[in-house]
């Protein structure tokens, strides 16, 4: 058994970062990682050559809280695409082979955003639920605003779904139409993850109660 460090990438201290960093993915032998700088890069697997760089939120503002750029999402890959965005910053849609950035939207997330047929669905930080045209980041429609924070989106049944940190699920059609809304007993972290099977949600609470709900529309 060694300790050898094979290789390693280094990111300078930044003021009130949270993460620093988000979770790195792997695919067809490089690592990808998005950093509380704004950027996100690309490194070979085997030796940790940089293959490209990209800052994609500038850190700008009157002051340190402000400039906070915090890479809090998971990286997302769809047809040889690299999705991201940091808080404060906003959602690009990336080359996955040079880092080059192919548009630009203008909302903050800090939770994970859903593809589906050609629709990026996402909860932003000033508490929309947005669709997104996948093609060239135009926005298709977004909810009326929600005096809680929103969870990610989830889809059951054609339908776009997500809850409020106070229990409250709603649904829109694909159009961005209201057609669902419940209120539960539950308080939920907005970062808060969901496995869907079918027309059943698992997931759990901030009281650490795990929660199998049937939903029906």
């Amino acid at each position: 058994v060694t300790k050898e460090t094979i290789w390693k990438s280094t990111s300078r201290n930044i003021a009130l970062r949270s993460k620093g960093a988000s979770m790195p993915i792997i695919l067809n032998g490089n690592v990808y990682i998005a950093r509380d700088n704004g950027s996100i890069s690309s490194n070979n697997l085997l030796d940790g050559t940089l293959n490209w760089f990209s800052i994609i939120s500038s850190r700008s503002g009157r002051n340190d809280l402000e400039s906070q750029r915090d890479a809090e999402m998971s990286i997302t890959v769809d047809n040889n695409r690299l999705y991201y965005g940091h808080f404060q910053g906003e959602l690009n849609s990336l080359d996955i082979s040079t880092g080059q950035i192919i548009w630009s939207s203008p909302f903050s997330f800090i939770n994970d955003i859903l593809i589906k047929n050609n629709s990026i669905y996402g909860s932003t930080t000033d508490n929309y639920l947005v669709s997104i045209d996948q093609s060239s980041g135009f926005l298709n429609w977004k909810s009326l605003k929600s005096d809680e924070q929103l969870t990610q989106p989830f889809i059951i049944d054609d339908i776009v779904m997500v809850f409020t940190t106070d229990g409250t699920l709603v649904g829109f059609t694909k159009d961005g139409t209201h057609i669902y809304e419940k209120k539960f007993d539950f308080d939920i972290h907005p970062q808060t993850k969901f496995i869907v099977k079918k027309n059943k949600l698992y997931f759990q609470t901030l009281d650490g109660d795990i929660v199998h709900l049937l939903i029906t529309i």
